[in-house]
Formats: C-alpha cells, sequence, structure tokens
C-alpha cells in the first residue's frame, strides 16, 4: 500500500489515515473475485450492496449551481432530505450485513485491518465498509499483500483494492482528506490549549 508511481492521482489514492469504520468481510474463490459484487446479479444479498452515493449529485449540483443558481437551491434542498432518508436506510443496510466495528488503516487504494483468523497471502477477500458518520456503504474486492502476526491469535492483514468503482475510489479520497484535515484541527488545538496552560 505504498506509492508506486510519481503520478499525483496515483499519489492521492495512497494517502493513508487511521480511521474506525464499520465493516466486514469474507474470502472468496478466483472466479468471484473476478466479479464485481454490485449491482445485482441475481445472486448478491440487497443488504450487501451499497445504496446511489449522494458523491456523483453533489457533481451534478455543482455544475447546475454554475449556470442556474436558483434551481440549485431548490434541489439541494431536496437533496438534503434525501440524504438524511439514505442514510437512515444505510444504518439498516449495516445491520442487516452483519458489519462491526473496527479501527484500521485506510486509504483508496487498500485497507489494513487485524483478525484473529490468518489469512495467507493472495487470498482474494469480499469486504462492506461503511465511513462514519456518513454511514455510506461501499462494496469492494481485494486481495491479501502482506500478514504481519504479533501473537498466535493476532493478525495485521493489509489488503490491496483489485476491484473498486471510480466513484467509490474518489469518496474514499475525499473521506481521507476530511479525516486528515479534522485530525490537524485537533492536533492544532490540543498545541494552543497546552500553549495556554503553560502561560
Amino acid at each position: 500500500m505504498n506509492p508506486r508511481t510519481d503520478d499525483p492521482e496515483e499519489r492521492r489514492s495512497h494517502i493513508r489515515i487511521q480511521d474506525t469504520i464499520l465493516f466486514r468481510w469474507e474470502p472468496i474463490d478466483e472466479e468471484e473475485c473476478r466479479r464485481p459484487t454490485c449491482p445485482f446479479d441475481g445472486e448478491t444479498d440487497a443488504a450487501l450492496c451499497p445504496l446511489p452515493s449522494p458523491w456523483t449529485i453533489d457533481n451534478r449540483l455543482k455544475a447546475i449551481r454554475e449556470a442556474h443558481g436558483p434551481l440549485a437551491s431548490y434541489l439541494e434542498s431536496i437533496d438534503r432530505k434525501l440524504t438524511l432518508i439514505l442514510n437512515l436506510l444505510s444504518i439498516n443496510q449495516e445491520k442487516d450485513a452483519g458489519l462491526r466495528t473496527h479501527v484500521v488503516d485506510l486509504s483508496a487504494a487498500g485497507i489494513a485491518f487485524d483478525s484473529q483468523e490468518f489469512v495467507p497471502v493472495n487470498t482474494c477477500i469480499r469486504m462492506w465498509i461503511a465511513l462514519l458518520p456518513s454511514h455510506e456503504l461501499l462494496t469492494t474486492v481485494g486481495r491479501v499483500i502482506r500478514v504481519d502476526s504479533s501473537a498466535p491469535n493476532i493478525h495485521r492483514i493489509a489488503v490491496e483494492f483489485d476491484w473498486v468503482t471510480e466513484e467509490h475510489q474518489d469518496r474514499l479520497i475525499a473521506h481521507i482528506f476530511h479525516r486528515q484535515m479534522l485530525q490537524l484541527r485537533m492536533r492544532r488545538k490540543k498545541m494552543e490549549d497546552e500553549s495556554l496552560e503553560k502561560k
């Protein structure tokens, strides 16, 4: 999960943060690994497919705002109400999908998480990721590239995404950037508070 190119976009996809998410994973065979989880293919559980993302809508609203300000304001009001509904539905999906809270290392190119189960390198796994606090549910397929075992029942599993939509990758990059900004603000505030205490 390290940058392999000088391309700025590629570097952005490899920026990594520690984050708390809702998460579930399962090993799959090579045939399943080559087949995207969603959209529905007649075999996929509806609870495990992501709801429509507001990311594409945001981009379209931006274009409308530039051309038709009043119309964009009206559509944004509708979008906010729809987002509230989608978030409620997404929370129900998370319960149905059996997602649990995990602290992970996350980038737009991959993820690392702790597991009590040993997973061999090169194993293909399917993952369901719900970002917090938005509760947006993403699905992806990846391959185990590294396993670090610090104890008999604690394994750090590093996975590189093999299949993720461009829209979901963009959403991950935006989420990671936002989390980084929040962490920087919190560190800055902590330093300011410590400075005031010393005076």
